[in-house]
């Protein structure tokens, strides 16, 4: 399955009315209150009260998000509610068709009631803590369970795009990446000028590789990177950069290691809580098959104090330490060097540079268009950082 990335501008916000007659027409119910659109990286939430006091969380994907992110999150709490015991909110309704209500895709899950991990965990007993890490544990052996020999996200199969649990295949890959690139084309319209241009954007997989995978990840910034006019300054780097990709590409050895499902984005803000037990596990749209230590990677455990302190938590409260040593334990092959989790693979330098090129590169657009209205200062400081941040890699060969 592959799902298309578009290009258009911000719409307004879901009407109350159409949310109502929504939640009418699919569990014949009245809303008492709508609370949202709530501030989300990757989509629109809305908490709808009904007045049998039940609650719910609308999720409708943002103008211009690729289909797949969406799609990806709502048949995975299905898939994992069939497959597995971890607990996921239960989902009530969804439409991935092109005659969509509102105009976008969406799903609704009952609301859980709890606490995120990252506000209570210092108030928990010892005992308390040490069953919710036991209980993380199971959870992230029950998602290890699970292979595949692609990299891939989850799908409905086409012609049963409302939820049905018997249509849930593997589908395209979602990534943070995607509404980066969107920002910056927004600001950045001449960097699309033709059918080919669009295709760049568009590749989600599944992807048979891990070199593909980063192929078409890479792809799409090295093209922003040549044609934006905003990094036109960087255009001596080009030639450099686009070489250590394909040293690294023809690099990779992995293919023939089976890829793990997994959450991707597994931090405490995303463990709900509630009397003493995991209530929630949530946030599920990064999800798919990935090589085993993906999940590890986005810790950063290599002292860099990620934009939600994850560093700052594992020192308080050891919780992500001892979920660090049983994935070491499991899944074998892993050491520590340094503070840092190296794959013991002769390989691992190459995709780990990848990784670490992919990073330069989001940072750097991000923090232009963040500073884009802002002052000239703060943007040559971001060109400036990159440089630096580009000369280490180069250095690290």
């Amino acid at each position: 399955m592959t799902s298309s990335y578009t290009f258009d501008g911000e719409c307004t916000n879901i009407l109350d009315k159409d949310i109502k007659a929504l939640f009418a027409k699919h569990l014949n119910e009245e809303c008492l209150y709508i609370d949202g659109p709530l501030a989300g990286s990757y989509g629109d939430k809305y908490i709808v009260t009904l007045k049998n006091t039940n609650e719910y969380f609308l999720t409708v994907a943002l103008p211009g998000s690729p289909p797949c992110k969406i799609e990806n999150e709502a048949a995975c709490l299905l898939w994992l509610r069939q497959n597995t015991t971890i607990p996921v909110p239960a989902m009530a309704f969804c439409n991935f068709d092109d005659d969509v209500e509102l105009g976008r895709h969406y799903f609704v899950t009952q609301r859980v009631p709890g606490d995120e991990l990252a506000s209570c965990w210092e108030d928990l007993s010892a005992t308390v803590k040490r069953d919710i890490v036991m209980q993380l544990v199971d959870y992230v052996s029950q998602l290890r369970e699970h292979q595949s020999h692609q990299i891939a996200g989850f799908a409905f199969d086409k012609g049963s795009r409302c939820g049905r649990q018997d249509a849930i295949a593997q589908g395209p890959v979602f990534d943070p990446d995607y509404f980066l690139i969107k920002r910056a084309l927004l600001v950045e319209k001449s960097c699309v000028k033709s059918k080919c241009d669009r295709q760049i954007f568009s590749n989600n997989g599944p992807f048979k590789t891990l070199a593909s995978y980063y192929a078409s990840r890479l792809r799409m910034y090295t093209h922003l990177f040549e044609t934006c006019p905003t990094v036109q300054c960087l255009h001596d780097l080009l030639g450099t950069l686009k070489t250590l990709i394909q040293e690294d590409l023809e690099g990779i050895s992995w293919d023939q290691r089976p890829c793990f499902l997994t959450h991707r984005d597994l931090w405490p803000g995303n463990v709900l809580v509630h009397d003493g037990k995991i209530a929630a596990i949530v946030d599920w749209e990064l999800a798919g098959y990935f090589p085993p230590d993906f999940e590890l990677k986005h810790f950063r455990i290599d002292g860099i104090v990620s934009h939600r302190g994850l560093e700052v938590l594992r020192r308080e409260c050891k919780l992500w330490n001892d979920l660090f040593e049983y994935e070491l334990e499991s899944r074998g092959g892993y050491t520590e060097k340094s503070k840092r989790l190296q794959v013991d693979d002769r390989t691992a330098g190459h995709w780990r540079r990848l990784e670490s090129i992919r990073f330069c590169l989001a940072t750097l657009f991000s923090d232009l268009y963040d500073h884009r209205e802002i002052e000239t200062d703060n943007m040559e400081c971001c060109i400036n950082q990159f440089r630096k941040l580009f000369g280490q890699l180069i250095l690290d060969e």
